[in-house]
C-alpha cells in the first residue's frame, strides 16, 4: 500500500518478508499492470523495467527475476 515514485535510472532495494507480495506499476499513460511475487526465505528478486519500443512506455525486462 506504499507509493513509490522512481526516476530514469533510479533504484529501490527492499527486504520482504516471505509469502506473497503484490507490486503494482503504471508508466505514463499505460494501464495500471501487477506483479505477483512469493518471497522465499534466502530467495532474491530483481524487477527490471526496458523502454517499450512497440506500444511506448516502458514494460518489464527480460532480465527480471520473479521465481
Amino acid at each position: 500500500g506504499t507509493l513509490y515514485k522512481l526516476g530514469n535510472g533510479q533504484q529501490y532495494i527492499f527486504n520482504l518478508e516471505p509469502g506473497m507480495h503484490v507490486i503494482e506499476y503504471k508508466f505514463w499513460c499505460r494501464r495500471k499492470k501487477t506483479i505477483n511475487l512469493n518471497v522465499v526465505t534466502g530467495s532474491n528478486y530483481y524487477i527490471e523495467f526496458e523502454y517499450d519500443v512497440l506500444w511506448g512506455g516502458f514494460k518489464l525486462s527480460k532480465k527480471s527475476k520473479l521465481q
